[in-house]
């Protein structure tokens, strides 16, 4: 299988990129402005990059998304993985890291993920298989 890596150039991509070769995977590696023509599958691995960048107001997770569905729909690619950089939901058992900590340092980008999620749920309008894996690295 064939599969383009969105985001390749960048912490969780290249892990991405290590895991799928080992896999026996051929990788596109798709960086900005790359296109995603003759890969059976796309991983996105979009992300902000720093955590300061992280807290700041953002639409690269659902826009981003979006524009892949189009391209993919374009060129007939009918599978997409997403990783996004962190979980919308939180663990009971740490539920004060998570309103103290993180949501208030992040909550842009958490937004900005569940927005993510509504973008690959109009995936599956398209006839598209959506993939919620797990690559441990």
């Amino acid at each position: 299988m064939k599969d383009a890596v969105i985001g390749a150039n960048g912490d969780s991509g290249s892990h991405i990129v290590t895991s799928l070769v080992e896999r026996g995977h051929q990788v596109l590696a798709v960086c900005p402005k790359k296109p995603l023509r003759g890969a059976d599958a796309v991983v996105s691995a979009l992300g902000s990059g720093t955590l300061r960048m992280a807290a700041q107001p953002t639409t690269l997770y659902s826009q981003g998304t979006r524009t892949i569905r189009q391209d993919m729909r374009q060129l007939g690619i009918q599978r997409l993985i997403v990783l996004s950089s962190g979980g919308v939901e939180y663990d009971p058992n740490y539920k004060w890291i998570f309103l103290v900590c993180l949501r208030r340092y992040l909550i842009n980008t958490y937004s900005d993920v569940a927005l993510m999620d509504g973008a690959l749920e109009e995936v599956t309008d398209l006839g598209m298989d959506v993939g919620a894996t797990a690559i441990y690295l």
